[in-house]
């Protein structure tokens, strides 16, 4: 027999199952240690789940983007031209976001989103002020940001990496230290791409939004988002890799099958969904 790897079950025609929310092994590190938000877009058709919302609870309201098949599983389709996002609803006013964080974007952008400012994850309260976060693309062609602050006068940091359009990534934005003394980072597909410091502290409020800036109704993104995850802590390098290889893990195992099925290299293997106790 061939050798055994993981691959997305959307690989597999055959299984199309409209998924419930998935449930989180809060006993896993990678979920039980500060995960505050988690949108597995390989959800249902029609609702988005934040999956840690027994802790982080939003209501997400859908503004035009559409379900496709990717091939990294079931992700939102969205369109610049139409202003398409969703409101994942307010941020506290006080919490954990003033401090480290790690925020994680798989997504798939288009050659517009390369060439305009794209915001995938955004938080902020008007057009050019995001307040605890933001991942985007296009600031400069080709690459992807993370950023907090005022759009205006302070800097992200980019990937020096140069992202083509149409291929699928795992970008992480990544924050640890103390007030105006903060380091940061930019990891792509599991590895660190670009790291600096900056002095700018982080405010609170506003909201959160997936395909443009949080209340900034500006900067929409185009291509495509599979899942969005976000920490109130700084992950490990070993962590931010661990998600970029299997970033359902954290998943209780019954569920996890759901989302990966094993493939025998250079055939198909037979299919079987196990979801007793779900």
């Amino acid at each position: 027999m061939g050798r055994l790897k993981r691959s997305p079950i959307w690989d597999d025609p055959r299984v199309k199952p409209p998924f419930g929310a998935a449930q989180i092994n809060w006993g896993h590190p990678l979920a039980g240690n500060n995960l505050v938000h988690c949108f597995l877009l390989n959800e249902a058709a029609g609702a988005i789940h934040d999956i840690a919302g027994s802790r982080r609870r939003v209501t997400a309201t859908m503004n035009g983007p559409t379900w496709v098949e990717t091939r990294g599983g079931r992700g939102l389709n969205f369109v610049r031209a139409s202003s398409q996002w969703v409101d994942l609803g307010p941020m506290p006013a006080t919490g954990p976001y003033t401090d480290d964080v790690t925020v994680v974007v798989r997504f798939v952008p288009t050659n517009t989103a390369l060439t305009n400012i794209s915001t995938m994850l955004g938080t902020g309260t008007s057009d050019n002020f995001s307040k605890e976060f933001t991942l985007w693309t296009g600031n400069t062609p080709n690459t992807a940001e993370f950023r907090w602050g005022d759009i205006d006068a302070v800097t992200g940091i980019e990937t020096l990496t140069t992202l083509t359009a149409g291929v699928q990534y795992d970008v992480a934005g990544w924050r640890q230290g103390s007030p105006s003394d903060w380091r940061r980072r930019i990891y792509l597909n599991g590895r660190q791409d670009n790291a600096s410091t900056i002095a700018t502290n982080i405010s609170q409020g506003g909201s959160l939004a997936l395909g443009r800036d949080g209340a900034g109704g500006a900067r929409y993104f185009d291509g495509q988002i599979i899942f969005a995850i976000v920490y109130d802590r700084a992950l490990s390098d070993i962590e931010i890799h661990s998600l970029y290889v299997e970033p359902y893990a954290f998943l209780q195992p019954v569920i996890r099958r759901r989302y990966f099925v094993p493939v025998v290299a250079g055939q198909r293997s037979q299919v079987i969904l196990v979801t007793a106790g779900v």
